[in-house]
């Protein structure tokens, strides 16, 4: 079993030459079968009864069809491609190692900083508050993951610019990505702070309070570290994984440090203190590192936090001024998701109507946007301003 999950990961560089053509959609659609087809399975053996090593059957199937779909994929878009040993390039071998050493670092370093604030809370405080933190974490990774998940094209998109030599359109590439991603990333993280509590009741139900607070402290430091994601990708691109790197090496010896200190003070609560510290400074400095390669102010970054925080604030303060005036008594489960989805549709149908209205994105912008959701055209207003960025 693990001999195969091996060969699979090692297949995984087939999967990112796929991606390195900018052919995501096959590789999703794929991602997406195999899902199926995994889920497919696991509720067949289960029901046939054949329990865990029906399970493991299961997942060995699924990796050897993975593996067999990748190395076609690979066969149709690259036909040349062959497998030869002996055709070793010790200077290739060099670079990639060079540039692979860097992103596992950072990788082991993400690894590390999500646990890390677990094994200390168990420790300082008790087994019991790790549940409550876990909780707030995987909302806080959610968070930080869904705007995310529509820059998987940035990497080989940078890389190329690189290759050409155009530094304007990777420029270029960076504000108008981190427009996007801000738009998004901004409100989600407001409204899940401010309804954290409704949040949590609606999940989970009565008794969560205290992971209700973790969540709101969370999602500042995870929004902060999606915001900067479009940064994060175009450095991998260029071929600057130190920067990442550097970054991650910094997050583990701040979360360390501040974690165990506010711990000691504040408890779990001190523990997400020290997260959302450390990944705050180090993405400063990460910022500092990564316009200091494009040679450009971070005071231009920073700018395009301000309208939709700005606008995501005052929406939720009166999105739950409005729950509170009201008088909403939470009565169970079903009621607190409908009270959500309610708030939620409300709060991001104004926020979208007011920052399209409010010249946050430019002509080009509007009309990417409008390829892709048509139903935005009534409130979109590039034809009376000129194209910028």
């Amino acid at each position: 079993m693990s001999l195969l999950e091996s060969s699979v990961g090692f297949l995984s560089v087939f999967l990112a030459v796929i991606n390195g053509i900018q052919r995501m959609d096959v590789t999703n659609i794929m991602g997406s079968v195999m899902s199926l087809v995994r889920a497919l399975g696991i509720v067949m053996v289960l029901k046939l009864g054949y329990g865990l090593k029906g399970l493991m059957v299961n997942q060995v199937a699924v990796s050897v069809i993975s593996m067999v779909t990748l190395t076609l994929l690979v066969r149709k878009y690259f036909p040349a491609f062959s497998f030869r040993p002996y055709r070793f390039h010790r200077g290739i071998f060099q670079r990639l190692f060079e540039y692979g050493y860097k992103v596992q670092i950072s990788r082991i370093s993400q690894m590390v900083n999500l646990q890390l604030d677990k094994v200390l809370i168990g420790h300082f405080v008790t087994m019991g508050m790790v549940g409550f933190y876990d909780v707030a974490a995987k909302i806080s990774s959610a968070i930080k993951l869904l705007p995310l998940m529509s820059l998987a094209s940035v990497v080989p998109a940078s890389s190329q610019l690189q290759t050409e030599g155009d530094d304007e359109r990777i420029v270029s590439l960076f504000y108008r990505g981190s427009r996007y991603l801000l738009s998004v990333s901004i409100p989600i993280a407001i409204f899940t702070i401010l309804h954290a509590p409704l949040v949590m009741a609606t999940w989970l139900g009565a008794g969560y309070e205290q992971a209700a607070v973790i969540l709101r402290i969370l999602a500042v430091g995870y929004s902060l570290n999606a915001a900067a994601g479009v940064g994060l990708f175009i450095a991998l691109g260029v071929g600057r994984p130190d920067m990442e790197m550097k970054y991650g090496l910094l997050v583990t010896v701040l979360n360390l440090l501040f974690s165990i200190l506010l711990i000691i003070k504040w408890g779990a609560y001190g523990a997400a203190l020290g997260s959302t510290l450390a990944l705050t400074v180090s993405i400063i400095y990460f910022m500092v590192l990564f316009h200091r390669y494009l040679r450009r102010s971070t005071l231009e970054y920073y700018r395009l936090f301000v309208k939709p925080l700005v606008l995501s604030v005052a929406l939720a303060l009166l999105n739950y001024g409005m729950l509170h005036v009201l008088g909403v008594q939470i009565q169970g489960r079903v009621q607190g998701f409908m009270i959500l989805l309610i708030q939620f549709i409300s709060f991001f149908g104004v926020y979208t109507l007011i920052l399209m209205r409010s010249r946050y994105f430019d002509v080009y912008d509007e009309e990417m946007l409008l390829s892709r959701l048509p139903f935005l055209k009534f409130i979109c207003v590039g034809k009376h301003h000129e194209l910028t960025g």
